[in-house]
């Protein structure tokens, strides 16, 4: 998926999960951190403070690939944790 068509546009008509994310980096790598997390097609930056919490949204078309963006993001450098906020399924069913 791409930003342009993706669960948080409902006209895109796009199937799969989306999930809201607190990710907690160290406060000296926040900014080296969001940056990173910004270039990733599939996440979306929402918020951010100077202590460290970023509020993301990662969209996957199953729960397999949502599973493994979040291991990835565990696996970046300066990321602390990454917690689930909120988790949103959608099979396309009218």
């Amino acid at each position: 998926m791409t930003k342009a068509a993706t669960l948080l546009d409902p006209s895109a008509g796009t199937d799969g999960c989306l999930s809201a994310l607190l990710v907690r980096a160290h406060p000296q790598a926040l900014d080296a951190v969001a940056t990173r997390l910004q270039e990733l097609p599939w996440l979306r930056v929402h918020f951010r403070d100077g202590q460290g919490r970023i509020i993301v949204t990662i969209e996957g078309e199953t729960v397999g690939d949502e599973i493994a963006r979040v291991t990835a993001l565990q696996q970046t450098p300066g990321v602390l944790s990454v917690d689930l906020i909120n988790h949103y399924f959608d099979r396309g069913e009218a």
